[in-house]
């Protein structure tokens, strides 16, 4: 009979923490949307960045994880992140298609930095001879 109780105690308290992560997850997915919207708003409008990327809760990035983002990415994929000068920015890959050396992707970014306006575009990167990428 113990051994019963104890089985079912255990089961519980692991539905119970796999409902709070699962909490957790939804709540840091639904921060990240609304930033996400946030930021697409702001380069829309215009409007100075105003602190907004000092307190985005995305990942701070660097040139080995953006390289890795250009690698991997397949139309459809997404990046928001942080820079260490202050900046962050949102990217969407729209288009990938054979290039002189590899791969290039063509993806539509929005991007904020401490005193600029907030901005959107649209940028292509090639592989270069040397495995990097090169803004077209």
């Amino acid at each position: 009979m113990f051994r019963v109780s104890t089985v079912r105690w255990r089961r519980a308290v692991a539905r119970g923490a796999f409902a709070a992560l699962l909490a957790l997850t939804a709540a840091e997915t639904h921060a990240q949307d609304v930033s996400i919207a946030e930021i697409k708003r702001k380069a829309m409008a215009g409007e100075p960045d105003n602190g907004f990327c000092a307190v985005v809760p995305w990942a701070m990035t660097n040139d080995a994880g953006e390289h890795r983002f250009l690698e991997n990415a397949v139309v459809g994929s997404a990046e928001a992140a942080r820079f260490a000068g202050g900046a962050c920015s949102y990217t969407y890959v729209t288009e990938t298609y054979p290039g002189a050396n590899g791969k290039c992707l063509r993806y539509t970014w929005w991007a904020c930095a401490p005193g600029k306006t907030c901005a959107s575009g649209e940028t292509v990167f090639c592989k270069n001879a040397n495995g990097g990428f090169t803004r077209q």
